[in-house]
């Protein structure tokens, strides 16, 4: 797994970008249960980003979220199970 932050040509965001060899489903968005360990990665990602999205090519899949720097930086975020 590799990940890049970076700001976008424009300036108007930050954009976080994650990369792995993929899967054989792409990542969604799924509820997770309250004693689940996993699953509520992209729900998070979804509250928080401005806007975000899968890339898959030949070698993996990438995950990248932008986030807009001038949001209030305090933002409260609750995942119902």
């Amino acid at each position: 797994m590799a990940w890049r932050l970076r700001q976008t040509p424009d300036g108007q965001f930050v954009r976080l970008r994650v990369t792995d060899g993929g899967a054989a489903v792409g990542p969604m968005v799924r509820a997770a249960s309250p004693d689940a360990v996993d699953g509520r990665g992209l729900h998070i990602v979804s509250g928080l980003a401005s806007r975000w999205g899968v890339d898959r090519d030949g070698l993996g899949q990438s995950v990248w979220a932008e986030f807009d720097p001038a949001a209030t930086p305090h933002t409260d975020f609750v995942v119902a199970g």
